[in-house]
């Protein structure tokens, strides 16, 4: 009887060497799947981009989501004057946070600006620019007009700016970037700006006198 025991104690030892053996095997086999479902995964990221360092941080900071992240990237390799532009699109972006906007949206419309070449880029960090249209609040059209009509001539820069902070000085705010768009124009086409408007008023108050700033004529005694 005991040799038939001992056969059973083997079996018994057997059989756990079984179970053990088949524990071991799925996991290998989770590995295995593992392993067969990671690799793909490192070329396809290499496949889409590798996002600039610094374009990350920059979409780090404002909390800006991957794909947009990649976005910008991609939009970005059109540009020249890399980081100078990211420098700039950094001061965008702080500065519309501030005023309490969202910062992805910010950045999608900076993502569109710099897909269309509308983005100012680096001569934002002109102080002069900065600063002009920081007080006039200037969307990116009406900037960018005014940067190509400043550097059309960069020694007359100052003086430019002057004279059209004085223009723009007595106009209220709505009609204020009418009034730019047209001094600009008017820079552009004879080489300087437009009088003052004092012709019109006297005082150098600007009383608008065509449609294209004052839609509506009647009431304009309030103005």
């Amino acid at each position: 009887g005991m040799g038939g025991m001992g056969g059973v104690g083997g079996m018994g030892m057997g059989g756990m060497g079984g179970p053990m053996g088949a524990t071991g095997m799925p996991g290998a086999g989770m590995d295995a799947v593992q392993a067969s479902v990671m690799p793909p995964m490192h070329p396809m990221e290499s496949q889409s981009t590798v996002v600039d360092p610094r374009v990350k941080a920059l979409c780090k900071e404002f909390s800006i989501d991957d794909s947009t992240c990649e976005t910008l990237h991609a939009a970005m390799n059109s540009r020249e004057d890399y980081d100078e532009d990211l420098q700039a699109l950094h001061m965008v972006m702080e500065k519309a946070v501030n005023k309490g906007k969202k910062p992805l949206e910010v950045m999608l419309t900076q993502i569109r600006a710099i897909k269309a070449g509308r983005f100012a880029g680096k001569e934002l960090l002109d102080k002069d620019i900065w600063n002009f249209s920081e007080k006039y609040n200037l969307d990116d059209r009406v900037l960018n007009k005014l940067i190509s009509t400043l550097n059309a001539d960069k020694s007359k820069k100052k003086d430019i700016l002057e004279a059209l902070d004085k223009r723009l000085g007595s106009a209220q705010q709505p009609t204020g970037l009418g009034l730019l768009v047209r001094l600009l124009e008017g820079l552009e086409e004879t080489g300087r700006l437009p009088s003052p408007p004092r012709r019109l008023g006297g005082s150098g108050a600007f009383h608008p006198t065509g449609t294209f700033l004052n839609p509506s004529m009647k009431g304009g005694g309030g103005g």
